[in-house]
């Protein structure tokens, strides 16, 4: 190819093609405008989804309604917290319902519920399980004859346990503990391809104090933002500040409730009840659809026992009480379960005459008479009623 004129000379015009003299100049009068207000440099935020708000009704409308996954205290899609006293019975009830999910069956009484037309199917739940050892959730879902544990429970495989391993040290490019531990929780969701999470207890997420409103708010942010990430439905068991035994439950017994609340979708607290240390009863306090199954007048009490749980999921029974489980008793009111604290059991005249009552009520029982008869008759709850009736089997106490 021929060369052009201008390359020849004195002067070499091609070197000059690019050359810009004020560059390095302009470079740094970019630099110190850029430092000055980073702002100006940057593309403008693209966060938000903006569209009529009739698309969004529409949308929802589409999609069907949502699972139920504990009633309607726990719906598909939200995050849902449910908290109460130490040892009232929330990590029996948590794994319960993580195992109903797993099995994709309707825990009692919401098994017949008219409000949830949809069917529930098998999903994989993570249960972050960081109170039980597990010593103590064998002893729970086994037979123990003398020293051994036998008959184990067969969860479902679609129910995974995590159990904290953690040597003590905070890796390169992480802020903290916590920071490490939200980035292994998204991991494991991942691998699983898991929908369902339950975190036993919240407490455990982070080193800081929870009572804090500051960390509290934050790990609640934190957890929005996985629900929303994966697309996950989250419920989150945490503690309540000492309550006394005769006052109702409400939100502000969240420990860290006011900042607690302001994220979460549902809210549903654990209660001891005042008919015997393994009963209790839940109540739903908050719900961000506007619709709170639970009141004052209406809470749901159960009892913990072992028990053939098989039998409540439809599956083949296996013959042993081998699943320390919530089983479902009556609907009643708050004010049945907190009017009075537990007194030390004594050979007192009130005592003598709970026993007479007992043997009353099981002779009912024994002539086929249901619980809603006996506690007609007696003139007593039917958590009572059924106190009365079963006080012959061994109690479990009350767990965690």
């Amino acid at each position: 190819m021929a060369r052009s004129e201008f390359e020849f000379g004195d002067q070499d015009y091609g070197s000059c093609i690019g050359w810009d003299p004020d560059k390095a100049a302009r470079d740094e009068r970019s630099a110190k405008a850029r430092k000055k207000s980073p702002r100006s440099f940057t593309e403008l935020p693209q966060m938000l989804l903006v569209r009529p708000i009739q698309s969004y009704v529409e949308d929802g409308s589409t999609a069907g309604e949502l699972e139920h996954l504990y009633g309607p205290m726990w719906l598909e899609g939200e995050l849902a917290v449910m908290y109460g006293m130490p040892g009232t019975g929330k990590s029996v009830l948590a794994l319960q319902i993580a195992e109903s999910i797993a099995r994709g069956v309707k825990l009692k009484p919401y098994n017949n519920d008219a409000n949830s037309r949809r069917k529930p199917h098998p999903k994989k739940v993570v249960y972050l399980d960081f109170e039980l050892t597990r010593d103590q959730l064998a002893l729970r879902y086994s037979v123990k004859v003398g020293r051994k544990l036998v008959d184990q429970y067969q969860f479902s495989e679609s129910l995974f346990r995590t159990e904290m391993y953690w040597n003590g040290d905070v890796a390169d490019g992480y802020e903290d503990f916590t920071d490490m531990l939200f980035e292994n929780i998204r991991g494991v969701v991942d691998e699983l391809g898991a929908r369902i999470l339950i975190v036993d207890n919240i407490s455990f997420l982070t080193r800081k104090s929870t009572s804090s409103p500051i960390v509290a708010f934050g790990l609640m942010e934190r957890l929005q933002q996985i629900k929303k990430e994966r697309f996950l439905s989250i419920l989150v068991v945490a503690h309540t500040p000492k309550h006394p035994d005769t006052k109702p439950l409400s939100d502000i017994d969240l420990q860290g409730s006011i900042d607690l609340a302001k994220v979460t979708d549902s809210m549903f607290v654990v209660g001891r009840s005042r008919v015997g240390p393994e009963y209790f009863y839940v109540k739903h306090i908050k719900s961000r659809t506007g619709i709170k199954f639970n009141s004052d007048d209406n809470v749901a009490v159960y009892r913990i026992a072992k028990r053939d749980f098989t039998s409540d999921l439809g599956l083949e029974s296996m013959g042993h009480a081998n699943f320390l489980g919530a089983e479902f008793v009556a609907f009643e009111t708050e004010a049945e379960h907190v009017s009075f604290r537990f007194k030390a059991k004594s050979k007192s005249p009130s005592v003598r005459r709970d026993a007479k009552h007992v043997i009353i009520a099981q002779r009912m029982s024994s002539k086929g008479m249901s619980l809603a008869q006996i506690a007609g008759t007696m003139g007593i709850g039917r958590s009572t009623a059924h106190r009365y009736v079963t006080s012959s089997a061994k109690g479990s106490g009350p767990p965690n």
